[in-house]
């Protein structure tokens, strides 16, 4: 199951920080890798997927950088449907990908 936290029901996991989607909306957060995120959450009342790097302020506190990238749901659809053409494109195959998903999760 993939570690994530909501911006109104706390951390759920212990790399959560603020969402650079903002407003009061119920983000929800996935940890990609120790800086790297993913936020669902809306912006200006429409679904955004967010895929950003965070890095440490001053205090120590992860803070949501200008490197990333906001998709809309149609974005969002279009890359999940291009996925297997880009691991074929990389050099895995289906299975290859899949495999490669578990082992990073652990």
């Amino acid at each position: 199951m993939p570690k994530y936290s909501s911006k109104k029901g706390g951390s759920r996991s212990s790399g959560a920080g603020s969402s650079s989607l903002g407003g009061e909306s119920k983000d929800v957060k996935f940890k990609l890798s120790n800086n790297r995120f993913i936020s669902v959450g809306a912006f200006k009342n429409k679904v955004r997927v967010d895929i950003r790097e965070y890095y440490l302020d001053d205090k120590g506190e992860k803070k949501p950088g200008k490197k990333g990238i906001s998709l809309s749901m149609e974005e969002w659809e279009k890359l999940k449907d291009l996925i297997s053409d880009i691991d074929k494109a990389a050099g895995k195959s289906d299975s290859e990908s899949a495999k490669g998903s578990e082992e990073e999760s652990e």
